[in-house]
């Protein structure tokens, strides 16, 4: 049953861009018109358009757009399964270390933005339902809820990755923001509310900024290699 669901996010693989790209958009723009009210922030993004920053904001990493009839997606898609695995149990020896930092997340972004929204679809679909059978977290209760955001957050990323085909930090930021907008509409949808994305804002901001950070050094890192 997956093959055939991953067909069709295939064939609409379009409209899922447009609509990704239509809310990046959207949040790049309120975060400068908002932090374009204040005039340090202000005065430092001009500075921000000489080569010196530039260069240290971008990089030449190679990304990928695996697709489905290659065996190195599922290879790789494996790996961050893997990795998604053994990552949150690491966070889980420190105090709601999951919940906070959100491991899996960062795995998922990392994973879709270097190799595709193919191989972060098939890692955010699969990883939460190995965790589960594991180690019985995530709860079965709230499994379709963080299943349905890492694969938004799999398709954004991708997507985004796939358009720019470069990382940096404020790119890798509105895709953090734009898979939360569309995240929550998600869980809008399916349960009536939105407490996951909250909690997310509010006790698990942390994780965001990690998400950021560690997929924008992780890349540079790889393009270094």
């Amino acid at each position: 049953m997956l093959y055939p669901l991953l067909m069709e996010v295939q064939k609409n693989q379009d409209i899922l861009q447009h609509i990704c790209w239509h809310v990046y958009t959207q949040a790049a723009q309120f975060l400068l018109g908002f932090f374009g009210r204040f005039k340090i922030i202000r005065n430092f993004a001009n500075k921000t358009k000489t080569k010196t920053i530039q260069k240290v904001m971008e990089t030449s990493a190679k990304l990928y757009t695996l697709n489905f009839d290659e065996v190195k997606t599922y290879l790789w898609a494996a790996l961050f399964v893997a990795s998604g695995v053994v990552l949150p149990q690491v966070f889980h020896l420190i105090p709601q270390g999951g919940i906070v930092f959100a491991p899996l997340s960062l795995i998922i972004l990392i994973g879709a933005y270097k190799f595709g929204w193919k191989t972060g679809l098939l890692a955010a679909v699969t990883t939460p339902l190995v965790n589960h059978l594991l180690f019985g977290m995530p709860e079965w209760g709230v499994l379709q809820v963080m299943m349905t955001k890492l694969v938004v957050l799999a398709l954004v990323a991708g997507l985004v990755a796939q358009h720019y085909r470069r990382a940096t930090l404020p790119i890798l930021l509105g895709v953090v923001i734009a898979s939360e907008v569309l995240g929550a509409v998600a869980e809008l949808i399916l349960t009536g509310g939105i407490s996951a994305t909250v909690q997310d804002i509010t006790i698990g901001w942390p994780g965001l900024l990690l998400q950021v950070l560690g997929t924008y050094l992780f890349i540079n890192w790889l393009a270094k290699k």
